[in-house]
């Protein structure tokens, strides 16, 4: 049987980080890996530059919220048809 990890064994300490801690620092390398991807990678800089250049065109920015799994309802019913009002550019 395997020995229980007490407070004297040598850990690093991003083992006993919490979890806002972990997403904290996932988060912060997920946006150099992003950052680096644009200023190293052609195809990457390329592909963010569109996707920006279709935002400004369109006028459309999305807001994304993160939930925890298994908290959002499940549809009830068909999805809804939409208009779009706006004028044309």
């Amino acid at each position: 049987m395997p020995k229980p990890i007490t407070a004297d064994t040598n850990v690093e300490p991003i083992e006993r980080a919490s979890l806002d801690e972990l997403r904290a620092l996932q988060l912060d390398r997920l946006r150099w890996s992003v950052r680096h991807a644009y200023a190293n990678v052609a195809h990457y800089k390329a592909a963010f530059d569109a996707a920006s250049r279709v935002k400004h065109l369109i006028g459309i920015r999305i807001g994304v919220e993160v939930n925890e799994p298994h908290t959002i309802e499940r549809s009830a019913g068909k999805m809804r048809r939409i208009v779009d009002y706006r004028e044309s550019l």
